[in-house]
Parts: structure tokens; sequence; C-alpha cells
């Protein structure tokens, strides 16, 4: 899933540089959002298609990933405020 990566880069440089106010730009990351969860999403029930793995344990699995994503969003986000 080599798109994904490239995805995440210009969808972080677009929210550090502040560009949402330039409609084309705006426009085109709303696009890659959408795609990146399309291919999440795809990847996700292309595992517990070829796997089978669709248990509680793995769905715990994914759901920390998310929410460690976040967290680390938050704690990163409170460093930079207060330092």
């Amino acid at each position: 899933m080599f798109s994904v990566g490239w995805m995440q880069l210009v969808i972080l440089i677009y929210h550090m540089t502040g560009a949402s106010g330039i409609l084309p730009i705006y426009m085109h990351i709303r696009v890659l959002v959408s795609a990146y969860l399309f291919l999440s999403g795809y990847g996700h029930f292309c595992y517990f298609w070829q796997r089978g793995d669709a248990g509680l344990v793995r769905f715990f699995q994914v759901l920390f990933v998310n929410y460690a994503s976040g967290l680390l969003e938050m704690v990163l986000s409170c460093m930079v405020s207060s330092g």
C-alpha cells in the first residue's frame, strides 16, 4: 500500500502549511482523504475476507491502533502548545 504513504504525507503538509484557504487545494485534499478512507476500509475488508479473522481480538487491535494515533496527536499538540 505505497499509495497510502504519499497520501498521508500530502495531507500532513496540507495541514502544516494551512493551505485550506485555497479552494483547489482544499478540494483535492478532500478527494485524497476520501480515497485514503476507502483504501483503509478495502484493506481491512480484504484481510477479513482472506483470513476470516473477524473476531473481537482483531477488532480491538484495529481500534487500539486508531485510538493510539489519536492519542499521540493529542499528546504532541499539548507538548507543542505548552513548550
